[in-house]
């Protein structure tokens, strides 16, 4: 299960969900992504509106949990969203039951750096995430960090992207002593400006390539520790 937001869905026809299929259908490794979302990321079109060369690229395996603009707290739960009318409600423990997974791939916070969004609490949501994620799900759970941010206009974020990303493994580690199936993937640290469209905010085709490999790793890691 992809989990996240825009970068998950992707944006200007790329999205790393694509490298990702390459690399493990390379190494049959089959794959079959699970969520309730099948739009794909062509940013021109409305939302819930496939995107034809990725979809046959993806073999129809397009499904996904990529929210768009969404925090770390609309994950948690959304309800009556006015950014996102189009969007339904729904629970974190409801997009779980309704799309059983083998493996989350988590990657949130974003939005809530880019909206200067109470980020001296940015952390404790992402831990009650991720705590109600492994409560609800026997998915092992990779978390990545995110990547730079170069979309502020009065601001350089990456100050509050470094110090967001910096705090992820502390709060894995405490689950993961916990004896809950949880890992830190750092992709964010992966990725430059130049790996990023010209918004600043969303991966081009370089930086999905890098998420991808950062996934694919952390995926091939995850099965050899069940074999």
């Amino acid at each position: 299960m992809p989990l996240g937001d825009s970068i998950t869905r992707g944006k200007g026809g790329s999205t790393w969900r694509l490298f990702l299929k390459d690399l493990l259908d390379r190494c049959g490794i089959d794959c079959r992504f699970v969520g309730s979302c099948p739009h794909a990321p062509n940013y021109s079109e409305p939302w819930g509106d496939a995107y034809r060369a990725l979809e046959e690229a993806l073999g129809n395996n397009i499904e996904h949990e990529g929210w768009g603009g969404l925090k770390i707290s609309d994950i948690i739960e959304l309800k009556d969203n006015p950014a996102h009318p189009d969007y339904p409600d729904f629970t974190i423990e409801e997009l779980l039951l309704q799309n059983r997974a083998d493996i989350i791939l988590l990657m949130i916070g974003t939005n809530d750096i880019l909206n200067q969004y109470k980020l001296d609490r940015a952390p404790e949501r992402l831990d009650n995430l991720i705590g109600r994620i492994t409560t609800h799900s026997n998915a092992h759970l990779l978390v990545s960090t995110i990547p730079p941010n170069y979309a502020g206009q009065e601001k350089d974020l990456n100050a509050d992207v470094k110090l967001f990303n910096s705090q992820i493994p502390a709060i894995v580690n405490n689950r993961q002593s916990s004896g809950f199936k949880v890992s830190t993937v750092d992709a964010g640290s992966k990725l430059s400006r130049e790996d990023m469209l010209q918004d600043g905010l969303h991966p081009n085709i370089y930086g999905n390539q890098k998420i991808a490999a950062a996934w694919f790793d952390a995926i091939v890691e995850s099965i050899r520790d069940t074999e």
